[in-house]
């Protein structure tokens, strides 16, 4: 089920913007199981949410609102990453550390790629993630 929201998401970003909430809600909820493969296809679909952060439909509709995962939801996705970066399963840590890489990284993987975010969306969460 994991991967095909991720393939949706990818597919039909704009038509995709109004399940975002129930999305991240879900592999939040399912990033606690105790099946390494479930954590890790949690964690690849919110690493995949995060970098759609700011797609928008592409006819640019007023009535199109942006994901704003990062906004909306990176306090619990950070403090569901970060306990999955000490696992001790070394594939779902380290993809848990891709996971903050692509919540970090600006823009929506696209046009503006790379454009610093926000301190305010990651510097009240760097303690939780170092611990």
């Amino acid at each position: 089920v994991l991967s095909i929201l991720e393939r949706c998401l990818a597919a039909a970003p704009a038509t995709f913007v109004p399940h975002v909430g129930s999305t991240v809600d879900v592999a939040l909820r399912l990033i606690q199981s105790s099946s390494k493969r479930v954590q890790y296809q949690a964690l690849q679909l919110l690493g995949a949410l995060c970098c759609a952060n700011t797609v928008e439909g592409e006819e640019q509709h007023a009535a199109t609102q942006p994901i704003l995962v990062r906004e909306n939801y990176g306090d619990k996705i950070l403090e569901a990453i970060a306990h999955l970066i000490q696992s001790p399963c070394t594939k779902v840590a380290s993809h848990a550390c891709l996971t903050v890489v692509s919540y970090c990284r600006g823009g929506n993987g696209q046009v503006d790629c790379m454009i610093p975010i926000e301190e305010g969306l990651i510097v009240p969460f760097i303690g939780t993630l170092l611990e």
